[in-house]
């Protein structure tokens, strides 16, 4: 059984400025924004948005917005009236992107998200935009499949592999994950260094918060492995469940890099 925990794809779609007037689509509904999103695809006046090796989320409940950008957290509301829609006080932690690319693809997801006029249902999809220059296309974050031990709470892991793109290495060290049984926190060690965090699912990201490292020697053999571990933890990682494998994986640098896990049995 597969369990995902976020979608992430790379079509784009222009959005009609008069969206009730788009063919093939229903009138945005007053709770028709409510959910939980997960970004499929957008463009703005600079072009497409590259999501490759981001996934940006939107949730919305009761014209409360919160979400996750490529680097930072971001809050809001949202208003809706028929066809029209509006997303103001937009708001955002202040962590750095490692890399300019992803501080670039914030910012212009951030200036399309606020410049937003207009929305209409397709289908299971939520597109929101304003004429021709900014269109972004939401899909429902995939619900967790219950039973077969498909979700993480309670669960223990230990790191087999770490991916850079497509090239793997054999994990050294120690390194491990483990949920806590009420799905709030989690701890593990990146090889050598311990850590603990708490942590939330919204939106199909995982997100990391209050990290802890422990202050301890280690072999210099760990010390690449470990800063690949800190930097997927750090900025909102996808985690998907085949079976016995967990992989995490985040862009750093430019690049997909996945920590690889197998169950580890209590």
């Amino acid at each position: 059984m597969r369990t995902q925990l976020a979608l992430v794809a790379s079509a784009v779609l222009l959005l009609s400025g008069c969206a009730s007037s788009a063919g093939g689509s229903d009138p945005l509904a007053p709770s028709a924004l409510d959910g939980d999103w997960v970004l499929e695809s957008g463009s703005d006046g600079e072009g497409d948005l590259d999501l490759a090796g981001s996934t940006i989320t939107l949730t919305v409940e009761d014209g409360v917005v919160t979400g996750r950008a490529p680097c930072n957290s971001y809050s809001g509301t949202a208003a809706g009236d028929g066809a029209a829609v509006s997303f103001s006080a937009l708001s955002m932690t202040e962590a750095a992107c490692r890399v300019q690319a992803l501080m670039d693809l914030e910012r212009r997801y951030v200036d399309a998200l606020g410049a937003v006029t207009a929305a209409r249902v397709d289908g299971a999809a939520l597109e929101v935009g304003r004429g021709t220059d900014v269109a972004l296309r939401f899909v429902p974050v995939a619900a967790e499949e219950d039973g077969d031990g498909g979700g993480l709470e309670g669960t223990s892991w230990s790191l087999t592999t770490v991916m850079h793109g497509d090239v793997a290495a054999a994990a050294v060290g120690t390194g491990s994950l483990s949920f806590s049984p009420d799905g709030t926190s989690l701890a593990g060690s990146a090889g050598c260094h311990g850590f603990a965090a708490g942590y939330t699912a919204a939106g199909g990201v995982v997100a990391l918060s209050d990290l802890e490292i422990a202050h301890q020697a280690c072999a210099d053999e760990t010390a690449a492995q470990e800063d690949s571990v800190f930097a997927v933890l750090g900025d909102g990682l996808v985690v998907t469940r085949d079976g016995d494998v967990l992989t995490a994986t985040n862009a750093v640098g430019g690049v997909p890099v996945s920590l690889v896990y197998s169950f580890q049995a209590s």
